[in-house]
């Protein structure tokens, strides 16, 4: 658990500071979990709850779809994921920890990283 902890405090570290300086020359990609800047893709498979990967994905395309509110693609996630997340079988409680981190810090910190997505797609 302590690793954990150790990811919420590093995500909310630089998210924080990633949100008060601007993204030059940003381009939108779906590429997997983490915010801008920073995949920890590599790091949730390797922990064995890599089934938490495709929602990211979904995730980062939610963001920079037009028409879509920032806590109905985070509600989206939250839910992919505690579903894929049940049937993880023998490690469904360290996925759905997992999962509850990301999509509290995604839900606390994530308005600099949806503004981007949503300027990048010209929706806004």
């Amino acid at each position: 658990m302590s690793t954990s902890y150790f990811v919420i405090l590093f995500l909310a570290i630089f998210i924080s500071t990633a949100s008060s300086n601007p993204i030059l020359n940003y381009t939108q990609s779906h590429r997997g979990c983490g915010p801008i800047g920073i995949d920890i893709t590599s790091f949730l498979q390797d922990e064995g709850v890599g089934v938490i990967t495709p929602f990211c994905v979904d995730h980062d395309a939610c963001y920079s779809s037009c028409n879509t509110t920032r806590t109905g693609c985070n509600d989206s996630f939250r839910t992919c994921t505690k579903n894929a997340c049940a049937a993880q079988k023998p490690s469904t409680l360290k996925c759905s920890t997992y999962a509850s981190i990301l999509y509290s810090v995604t839900s606390v910190f994530g308005i600099p990283s949806y503004d981007v997505s949503q300027r990048a797609a010209n929706c806004t």
